[in-house]
């Protein structure tokens, strides 16, 4: 939106009523009643993006931990954890053997349950991988909402703000209604900085949101090797 457009003039004891009233009507002439400050297609495109990707990224973390991290807290020892009941089993299993079967058996479940361990520290540490692509829609996308809401509260004001302006009977209401549309333009350009500012920030915490990615894989490939060196 023009500068020209949004911004209300300064008014004067010095300036000349007739003058003051052209000026005003000018300008509040360029909008109909009840019409809605347009945006720019680019500006409208970014809000759109923020919501789309806040979907793809909620998606893909649910994806990520069902296939890395299901289901159990790594923090919370698991009794159900299906290697710990399997290192049971062997343990109870060994006892109808004797010798050097028993003594491998003994070794397998002692293997199993140290890979227990490994599994619930290498799944902490996939779980803090995942950090910045589990924080955005739950603090990211939540706090540009509120920006935008904020935005959109702010542009409402300032809508309703020309239209008294243009409904404005004599001078007098017309210099005292310029006063509240300039304050409602200031916070409108405060409140469109705010939102531009998270359009900004948006690459930044995609870099983030990949590098998460490829942390995880890794993490689950030094998984994978810990868990070999188990079942040898």
């Amino acid at each position: 939106m023009a500068a020209s457009e949004r911004n209300g003039p300064s008014s004067s004891s010095t300036t000349a009523e007739g003058a003051r009233f052209f000026k005003f009507s000018f300008l509040m002439a360029k909008k109909t009643d009840g019409e809605q400050t347009e945006m720019t297609e680019d500006f409208r495109k970014d809000c759109q993006h923020y919501t789309t990707y806040d979907e793809a990224v909620t998606k893909l973390v649910a994806q990520l931990e069902a296939c890395y991290l299901p289901g159990r807290d790594p923090n919370i020892f698991d009794k159900d954890e299906p290697l710990y009941k399997l290192s049971m089993a062997l343990h109870d299993y060994k006892k109808y053997f004797h010798g050097e079967v028993q003594t491998s058996l003994e070794r397998r479940a002692s293997n199993i349950s140290q890979a227990v361990k490994i599994k619930r520290i290498c799944q902490k540490d996939q779980r803090y991988t995942l950090r910045h692509l589990r924080r955005f829609p739950v603090d990211d996308y939540p706090k540009f909402c509120a920006q935008k809401k904020a935005f959109d509260t702010a542009r409402e004001r300032m809508d309703n703000a020309k239209m008294e302006i243009r409904q404005a009977k004599t001078t007098a209401q017309i210099e005292k209604k310029a006063v509240c549309y300039q304050m409602a333009v200031d916070d409108f350009d405060v409140q469109t900085e705010g939102v531009i500012k998270w359009f900004d920030a948006l690459p930044k915490l995609k870099a983030a949101h990949n590098n998460d990615i490829i942390q995880l894989l890794g993490k689950h490939c030094i998984y994978h090797r810990h868990m070999h060196a188990y079942y040898k």
